[in-house]
């Protein structure tokens, strides 16, 4: 069984080379022997100095040391670069506009897009040694349909992705690679209604993939199904399709601050049956950081462990849980007390992040103050006591303390919103001036102190570039803190108006039903205002 890791390195932060030496360590103690670097502009470009600008870009020298000391610990190291969406990081900057065709796709056909993509594979065939590279190439939804249309005139997407896939498959080939890619394209631009894959024109999706470089290994990825049936019909679709199929499953740390290791393992025991049953001997799992990066690695130890042991080994999740301790150092059920920042009501919706959005969501917006229910401020500051057992644990203490300072902001602030909206319409100025005496002037200290654990971790675990982005994450809500105190004592004092407050609560997704359910948000931007305050 080939098993890989990937680690996301693209997503502000970039692992440290001591960090993934350490990395490289754990992997290989449980029996991994891949490690993809998955960077959409952080590695170094020769003649490329914008490539990847400021944002901890690993020096090819880096890449050397950490691609000799993975092959000394029995692990190949693998380039998995973006090379037709995903390069946000190249959007910025005035020397790549010309090769942007919409959002953060590449612009096809233009002999510039490939001469930059020829440099990229010239650079990773002098840092790594492995001459396996992943190409990505998924989700560009609006393929074609910006600078693209306006220079080459209307294409199918279909068309456009295949002579795409060909000529860097083609300049891969040039260095020596073979090349892997993620294969929700190819059903996305097959559908008979305009990207979902769940309407699928058959007859085209054959006619695209007997179209398709033979040589190019399919990675199939899905992180959210929970019915083993599912898992089986498509991997035996893409089986069927494709010459060279792996399967990609996740360790759910996209959600924020907290893991969700829990959802993982349910979703892993499934999706490992079925790669058992459908032979797949190649499996990669991923570790995104889609909000930030502000989940640690350790976080999701419990999960990987269980890929490792299940698929190399055959072990139960009796046995996984029994023998993680000896392991990691940890009781596994103590790691898997690392989910309950997310953890708010029975029968949750499991793509749910509360603790993310929460802990940024404005005070007088309010925009989830709707899915409060009124037992939470009680939840979190029992987490918080639960998750102090461990917050000196030799290894993983640290992370243990940031959820823990993570529970006590939350403890103040989960209900702080839709409390202040309930004194402020009843004009209960004793409540309002209880609530800033009781929960809006601790938050100042709270947010501080959960800023010094979450610098700690990251500086741990990843280089200083994308820390000032959380910085400017915790200084909003400090200062924003502050002013909600002023206006409230305005308000007391002066009767002072405050617009947001006069409005009703409504559900944000307007759902039907339960609006006291939590749900799905990882963008900080959502979470802290509905108002535009940059482009």
């Amino acid at each position: 069984m080939k098993l890989t890791f990937m680690l996301d390195c693209s997503r502000n932060a970039v692992f440290s080379k001591k960090q993934v030496f350490k990395i490289i360590d754990t992997l290989s103690a449980m029996g991994y022997n891949g490690l993809m670097l998955y960077t959409e502009d952080t590695y170094e470009v020769k003649d490329e100095p914008y490539f990847g600008r400021f944002r901890g870009r690993y020096t090819k020298e880096e890449i050397k040391e950490i691609d000799k000391y993975a092959i000394s610990k029995g692990i190949e190291l693998i380039p998995c670069v973006q090379t037709l969406a995903h390069v946000n990081g190249l959007v910025r900057w005035e020397r790549f506009a010309e090769i942007i065709d919409i959002d953060d796709i590449f612009l096809a056909d233009d002999e510039k897009t490939y001469d930059l993509i020829d440099k990229m594979m010239a650079s990773l065939a002098e840092a790594f040694t492995s001459r396996t590279v992943h190409i990505g190439m998924d989700e560009a939804a609006h393929l074609g349909r910006g600078k693209f249309l306006n220079k080459f005139g209307y294409e199918k997407a279909s068309e456009i992705l295949l002579k795409h896939l060909r000529r860097v498959n083609e300049i891969a080939a040039k260095y020596g690679f073979r090349c892997m890619m993620w294969s929700d394209m190819f059903f996305n631009v097959a559908a008979s209604v305009e990207n979902d894959p769940n309407t699928i024109d058959e007859n085209l999706l054959q006619s695209i993939v007997d179209r398709t470089p033979k040589d190019v290994t399919q990675c199939f990825w899905t992180y959210a199904l929970r019915d083993e049936a599912l898992y089986d019909e498509k991997n035996s679709l893409q089986k069927k399709l494709f010459e060279k199929v792996n399967f990609t499953g996740g360790c759910h740390s996209w959600f924020g601050y907290a893991p969700k290791n829990k959802i993982s393992l349910d979703i892993a025991e499934k999706a490992i049956n079925s790669v058992l049953k459908n032979k797949i001997d190649n499996v990669i799992v991923t570790f995104w950081g889609d909000t930030g990066a502000e989940c640690s690695f350790y976080a999701v130890l419990p999960v990987l462990y269980y890929y490792a042991k299940r698929l190399n080994e055959n072990k139960t999740m009796e046995e996984i849980r029994k023998n993680f301790a000896s392991f990691a150092g940890i009781d596994f059920e103590a790691m898997l007390l690392l989910d309950c920042p997310n953890e708010i009501i029975e029968n949750q919706y499991f793509y749910s992040n509360p603790s993310f959005y929460m802990l940024y969501c404005d005070y007088f917006s309010g925009t989830f103050d709707s899915t409060v229910a009124g037992h939470e401020s009680a939840l979190f500051e029992g987490y918080a006591k639960k998750l102090h057992e461990y917050v000196n644990h030799e290894k993983y203490g640290y992370v243990y303390d940031l959820l823990e300072k993570l529970c006590k902001v939350l403890s103040h602030k989960y209900e702080l919103g839709h409390k202040t909206r309930i004194a402020y319409q009843s004009n209960d100025l004793k409540g309002l001036n209880d609530l800033i005496e009781k929960d809006y002037k601790p938050l100042i200290a709270l947010f501080e102190e959960l800023q010094v654990s979450f610098n700690r971790q990251w500086l741990i675990e990843h280089k200083t570039s994308g820390l000032e982005i959380h910085a400017q994450r915790f200084g909003a809500m400090i200062n924003r803190t502050k002013q909600c105190i002023d206006l409230l004592n305005l308000h007391i004092e002066e009767g002072l108006d405050i617009a947001e407050l006069n409005e009703p609560e409504i559900d944000p997704n307007n759902r039907e039903g339960n609006p006291k359910e939590p749900i799905l948000c990882s963008q900080y931007s959502k979470a802290f205002s509905v108002n535009v305050y940059s482009h």
